[in-house]
């Protein structure tokens, strides 16, 4: 597994102003660097979208040289970059003037198709034919690829999809080319469907690939998000986020994982590096695309992503059968009141369960144990009094386990982020407790190192209205309150 340690500058260069009458853009001498779009039409109002409101207003230099950001990323992240200007007023091309890619995207724009799906299937049967004589390869899949227009932007990308035609080995990243096929709308993704004859495809020139646009904030082109459709199959970068769950579509295996804001990247290209949750993600570029109702960057090889490792491990993903059902007999008097599935930093060592005897008699806890769906589990031993509490987490360390006070270790039981499952079981195999947590209502909204906290011991925890996320800061693994200190 190849772990990319480096953490790159962020570079302001960017592309000269687009003439709407000129039949392609052209790059400045500033040299290479994120994309800005800033490009300002020739009328009209200018709409510069700078991002929603953050909370901070400090930019981080994620420089090579930044030893200090790379030691402590794990631990404690920093803030991904500002946004820069995005440029999302419609950009049409003047009367006469070449057709461009934003031209059949933007929905303003008076050459943008109209696609209906008449059937509810999913993708419509219309076909619009058209070329586009001057556009790059930004990306090459096998035997799909996505194209920009020279001067990128909003509304400035699409797929090119090619029935499984073998393209030229010449076609890569950076490739100039001119390109004729059937606009086709496909579960609301626009693509080109390569047309048959030869020259439907052309190599003009070779060059360097565009420069990404950055998206500071990846819920805005996660599911849902905001920039989805202005950025679709554009060539888009994220900086300063985490891993927070790599098996997100269990019990199948996509080859996805989820980074912070819900984004997914999806492994297309066989990836040398191995998600594990916790990992820092100081880059990860690729192309927007959407497909099995999922938004995803896909990037186009190793060098598009540089992670630091935080010692975590990939999600175990958890059987689609649990040995119990949901909603299964409970017997017994100890109850599961806290779970910490996702701490600040790393996972490993940092994750704990909370449970309380709520009775009024100790409880022998001897051949008892916790496990998960996965059949992960944990022994527990000796005696917890009337009205106790025993936290088991990754390490009984505090300068490990991120500042609890724990009375056992976990061992070999791993919690799932966001969605997963502890079951506790008496000496005599009998289900005392379980609890199947989820990220959707009616759970909590919660952020990385907040636990799942239960209201109230004698509240229904299979219920995930009667749990809160953590709000006292126990140490620097997290806001909870383990051990009920």
């Amino acid at each position: 597994m190849r772990i990319y340690l480096l953490l790159t500058a962020i570079l302001l260069g960017g592309f000269g102003c687009q003439d709407e009458n000129s039949n392609e853009g052209t790059q400045s001498d500033q040299g290479p660097g994120l994309r800005t779009d800033a490009a300002i039409p020739d009328s009209g109002v200018q709409f510069i979208d700078s991002g929603p409101p953050r909370l901070d207003s400090g930019v981080v230099d994620s420089g090579a040289g930044d030893a200090s950001l790379l030691a402590n990323a794990c631990i404690d992240p920093p803030a991904a970059p500002a946004q820069p200007p995005l440029n999302l007023q419609a950009r049409c091309r003047a009367e006469g003037g070449q057709l461009r890619i934003r031209d059949l995207r933007d929905p303003r724009c008076p050459d943008a198709p109209s696609f209906r799906d008449g059937d509810g299937d999913g993708f419509s049967d219309e076909r619009v034919e058209v070329e586009l004589p001057n556009v790059i390869v930004t990306a090459v899949y096998g035997d799909d690829f996505a194209i920009q227009d020279p001067e990128g932007g909003a509304y400035s990308g699409l797929w090119v999809f090619t029935r499984n035609r073998t393209l030229n080995p010449e076609l890569r990243a950076g490739s100039r080319i001119s390109v004729r096929g059937s606009l086709m709308e496909f579960y609301t993704l626009t693509e080109l469907q390569l047309g048959d004859d030869g020259d439907a495809l052309v190599i003009t020139s070779q060059g360097p690939s565009p420069e990404p646009i950055l998206v500071s904030d990846p819920t805005r082109i996660a599911d849902g998000g905001d920039l989805t459709e202005a950025l679709e199959s554009v060539l888009v970068e994220i900086r300063h986020a985490s891993v927070r769950t790599t098996a997100p579509d269990c019990p199948r295996d996509f080859d996805m994982f989820v980074v912070s804001g819900g984004l997914r990247i999806e492994d297309e290209v066989e990836l040398t590096y191995e998600p594990a949750r916790g990992d820092f993600i100081a880059r990860a570029t690729g192309i927007l695309h959407f497909s099995f109702d999922h938004q995803k960057i896909i990037p186009r090889g190793d060098e598009d992503l540089e992670v630091t490792h935080c010692g975590g491990i990939p999600d175990k993903c958890e059987a689609s059968e649990c040995i119990a059902e949901v909603g299964a007999p409970e017997v017994g008097d100890v109850v599961i009141t806290e779970i910490q599935d996702d701490p600040r930093g790393r996972d490993t060592g940092r994750e704990f369960i909370e449970i309380h005897n709520i009775s009024d008699r100790p409880i022998n806890l001897d051949g008892w144990w916790l496990q998960n769906c996965a059949d992960l589990r944990v022994e527990l031993s000796g005696r917890i009094g009337a009205n106790e509490y025993r936290v088991l987490a990754g390490s009984r360390d505090r300068g490990e386990n991120g500042g609890v006070n724990a009375d056992g270790e976990l061992g070999n039981l791993q919690l799932s982020n966001g969605d997963g499952s502890v079951l506790l079981y008496d000496n005599e195999g009998q289900l005392v407790d379980q609890v199947r947590y989820a990220i959707e209502a009616p759970w909590p909204d919660r952020e990385t190192g907040h636990s799942l906290v239960l209201s109230s011991s004698r509240a229904d925890n299979s219920n995930g209205a009667t749990w809160r996320s953590g709000r006292d800061e126990y140490g620097d693994g997290g806001w909870g309150s383990p051990g009920r200190r």
